[in-house]
């Protein structure tokens, strides 16, 4: 989906400030999973989230007030957060989805447990 689709779809308007970085014009509370699944990889900053169980921890429809955001996830594209502060935005949470992750393939240990004899 496009991030002009994306935007109308939540009645978003937006602005485009630099290639593929988007502000919101209109910012106002959405269901930041919800909005992140238009995309197969985002970055999303938000502020005055609700439903956070604590700073480790997000569940799954958490909403958010949306304040800029980026179709991409990477090096290059995280720079975002950078752009909401030097545009004074300050207490904000910086959220990235890759939709493409497997829990699976998470590594939680080097360590390998040890066979049984």
């Amino acid at each position: 989906m496009k991030a002009e689709e994306a935007a109308e779809k939540f009645g978003l308007e937006i602005e485009e400030v630099k290639p593929d970085y988007y502000k919101v014009l209109n910012p106002k509370r959405i269901s930041l999973a919800k909005f992140s699944d238009c995309f197969d990889k985002c970055v999303l900053i938000h502020k005055d989230s609700e439903d956070i169980l604590n700073d480790n921890h997000w569940i799954i429809d958490e909403t958010g007030v949306l304040y800029y955001f980026t179709p991409f996830l990477d090096e290059e594209h995280s720079s975002i957060s950078s752009i909401a502060k030097t545009s004074g935005l300050t207490g904000y949470c910086y959220i990235g989805y890759d939709h493409d992750f497997k829990e699976e393939n998470r590594i939680d240990s080097v360590f390998l447990k040890r066979e049984k004899p």
